[in-house]
């Protein structure tokens, strides 16, 4: 009983007339507060070009050398890794001699990177041998034979080339961005 005398009480709800007439666009005349932005007049949507002067790609390179004090088995092989190239992907193979590893690469002006030397091992498991390191995928992330062992990879800094810790309290080497050679640290291993 009490829904009829509910109902009753509302006005009945009807669409609005069509007039069969397009409504008037009425043009932007200043700041809106709906926050739509009104679409641009057309001679003001033009770009005029700016000459930004001459665009050049720097190309020129720093021969630096790495190096770090020898402290890996006699079995081990080591690479320096950055994240810029050439020490970008594999990283470049460092070469051991006299108690020292090291290499050495033209680092492009302009450039910075943080870099470490990664050593390899192969260690076996018990009951496989040197033999199965063959069968390994040999990638940096420890890839196993089966059951014959695991390439074990760790990474150092050298305290006589510039380093930083990265926060996560692992210390690395850097080359820091440069315009010039003669900027650069000598400790960080500039060739003649």
């Amino acid at each position: 009983m009490l829904m009829p005398v509910l109902l009753w009480g509302c006005p009945p709800v009807s669409p609005m007339p069509d007039s069969g007439e397009e409504e008037e666009e009425v043009p932007y005349e200043g700041e809106t507060v709906s926050g739509v932005i009104p679409e641009l007049p057309p001679e003001e949507r033009l770009v005029t070009p700016v000459d930004a002067g001459t665009f050049s790609i720097e190309t020129r390179c720093c021969n630096l050398r790495f190096s770090i004090a020898d402290e890996e088995a006699a079995d081990v092989t080591g690479t320096v890794v950055g994240s810029f190239a050439p020490l970008d992907a594999e990283g470049l193979d460092l070469v051991r001699d006299g108690g020292t590893w090291s290499a050495a690469a033209c680092f492009p002006l302009g450039a910075s990177t943080a870099y470490a030397y990664h050593f390899r091992q192969w260690v076996p498991f018990d009951g496989g041998s040197e033999s199965d390191a063959g069968e390994a995928d040999g990638g940096l992330d420890g890839g196993d034979a089966g059951d014959g062992g695991s390439w074990v990879v760790s990474a150092r800094y050298s305290q006589s080339e510039p380093y930083f810790s990265d926060g996560l309290g692992n210390s690395v080497n850097y080359i820091p961005a440069v315009s010039d050679c003669a900027v650069l640290d000598a400790s960080v291993g500039m060739l003649p």
